[in-house]
């Protein structure tokens, strides 16, 4: 976003249902105009999907809801319905486009009075990166293609963080060389 100038970094995953991030105020450079990034991964080990589409204002929901319209080609709407709720419609096929368009969150929080509502499916999600020490070392790892010379610098401990969530983890020498024998 360019205005406040931050970066937001969400990240979900929809198998183990957990959901992290990161907001950046600091060293995000200036660009000209707000710029969503959404990577996607069908399935586990399968190469990330990306879409990228400007978007106008500060509201994150606004954002996504431009993301649909441009890289899914279907409207989407979102809705806060109060405390921790929330909720999102999607077009489908032989969808009433102009009640969607029209719909608020109003409308949204009585239509299980107007109108047969079923669930389609329920998550409970929570925040959580998902982080592990062993998943950090393995990156770190790749990062200096084994070399722990280069890694530690001489040193006994190094500190790494976790892109996702911004945790610290402080690695050891000795379990780095554990890890990498291990792996090999």
């Amino acid at each position: 976003m360019q205005e406040p100038l931050l970066n937001i970094f969400l990240a979900g995953d929809n198998e183990d249902c957990l959901v992290t991030g990161r907001v950046f105020t600091e060293e995000v450079r200036r660009g000209a105009q707000n710029l969503f990034y959404s990577d996607i991964v069908p399935r586990r080990g399968e190469a990330p999907r990306r879409s990228i589409v400007r978007f106008d204002g500060t509201g994150l929901f606004g954002a996504a809801e431009t993301y649909y319209s441009g890289s899914e080609q279907r409207v989407a709407r979102y809705f806060e319905l109060g405390g921790d709720e929330f909720a999102l419609l999607v077009s489908h096929p032989d969808c009433d486009l102009d009640w969607l368009k029209h719909a608020s969150a109003t409308t949204i929080r009585g239509l299980a009075e107007e109108e047969t509502v079923t669930l389609i499916e329920r998550r409970q999600y929570h925040w959580e990166c998902g982080c592990t020490q062993e998943k950090i070392m393995r990156v770190v790892a790749q990062a200096y293609h084994g070399d722990t010379q280069a890694m530690f610098s001489g040193e006994e401990t190094i500190r790494a963080q976790c892109p996702r969530c911004g945790a610290v983890h402080t690695i050891t020498r000795e379990a780095m060389e554990a890890f990498l024998a291990q792996s090999t």
